[in-house]
């Protein structure tokens, strides 16, 4: 069992006073206090799916009678624990101290919240702080953020696993994101120990109706059959719309296609042949509350461009906002290397987003891992 430091938050407390309310709740801390969370002891990484060790740590600035902690164990996905049927964990009085089982995971969460709360028995992320939610922290600390475009950014990893979309493992080394002196976005697929590794980036900030914009330097229209690569807004199956550009394994396929989910059904992909002649173009989205418009230019996003394609979306399955996030993301159709047994790289030059109004997001409408069969 791994001993953690965590930074989560430094809470310096010389006397936690408790002023007890009923036989089993009391005041820990200062209730004028913003509440705060640490964990002081967890599993190393190892063992997914079978019984790790114990999380424990503190919990300070709050009523024991209104609020608990929820663990989560994250693979793949967030997963509770103990058990799903029996979600929190209890708060002792009157050092705030809490302690449970745990499944194995790479990172270990705990969640401070009211207890109006209906803790999900997976997440594909941890829910903000606000509402019901109280504090979060996790051991090792979450993953690695960077700001890019004026927004905070964060990078996927898999822990060496594989997880959809392919699967494949996803990497959140420098080696694989990293924005340059320049301020562009680097998305490198790499090889490294007889393993390929993916980039996957999210914003921080949940995002909703408006224009979403990116500008892509290299020839994205040469990637290997095997290879995607998207820019797309996701928060969960039914909350998806993409624009991706890949052969989807088919050498002589178009190379680029307009999406929103589920790509299934009849309307919801417009395929195509991007060609531009030169190596930037810039593409966008527009997702407005009866409609999609795609649209692809040459060049620059601040220099106008020859239009290469466009299309407008008014079918049935237009999302509603939700916790959408805007994504980019590398990946290998199926998990397998790429035809020519290369790794490939894209730049990402600029993203711009321009809100159409003010859209009402719920923290607790959590993703799923996204799932792509093609």
């Amino acid at each position: 069992m791994a001993q953690h430091s965590s930074d989560c938050l430094l809470v310096l407390v010389a006397v936690v006073a408790c002023s007890c309310l009923a036989a089993d709740a009391c005041i820990v801390g200062d209730l004028g206090l913003a509440p705060t969370l640490d964990i002081t002891t967890a599993p190393s990484d190892c063992c997914y799916g079978s019984w790790a060790g114990v999380v424990e740590g503190h919990a300070f600035n709050i009523d024991t009678d209104s609020a608990g902690v929820v663990l989560y164990a994250q693979t793949d996905v967030y997963w509770v624990q103990p058990y799903a049927a029996s979600p929190w964990t209890a708060i002792d009085c009157p050092d705030g101290h809490f302690r449970n089982s745990t499944r194995g995971g790479h990172h270990y969460c705990a969640v401070l919240a009211k207890n109006t709360w209906s803790p999900p028995a997976t997440m594909g992320y941890l829910p903000p702080i606000g509402g019901p939610i109280l504090a979060v922290c996790c051991v090792p600390e979450g993953p690695r953020t960077f700001e890019f475009s004026g927004y905070t950014w964060q990078a996927k990893q898999s822990g060496g696993i594989a997880i959809d979309s392919g699967p494949n493992c996803w990497s959140d080394s420098d080696t694989n994101v990293w924005v340059d002196e320049r301020g562009r976005l680097h998305l490198r697929l790499t090889y490294s120990g007889e393993r390929w590794y993916c980039p996957e980036v999210f914003t921080e900030q949940y995002l909703g109706y408006g224009c979403y914009e990116f500008e892509v330097e290299g020839p994205i229209d040469q990637l290997d059959p095997n290879v995607v690569f998207a820019g797309f807004v996701y928060a969960d199956l039914e909350h998806e719309i993409d624009l991706e550009f890949s052969r989807w394994g088919v050498p002589g396929d178009p190379n680029a296609q307009y999406v929103v989910q589920p790509w299934e059904i009849a309307g919801n992909r417009h395929r195509f042949l991007l060609s531009p002649t030169e190596p930037r173009s810039h593409h966008k989205f527009c997702w407005h509350l009866d409609s999609v418009r795609f649209e692809s230019y040459q060049g620059a996003i601040d220099e106008g461009g020859r239009q290469l394609q466009s299309w407008l979306y008014t079918g049935a399955s237009n999302p509603r906002p939700t916790a959408a996030r805007m994504r980019f993301n590398m990946w290998l159709l199926g998990g397998r290397p790429p035809s020519n047994g290369q790794e490939a790289e894209v730049v990402v030059s600029k993203f711009r987003f321009t809100a159409e109004h003010a859209t009402p997001v719920s923290p607790t409408t959590l993703g799923k891992i996204k799932d792509v069969r093609r």
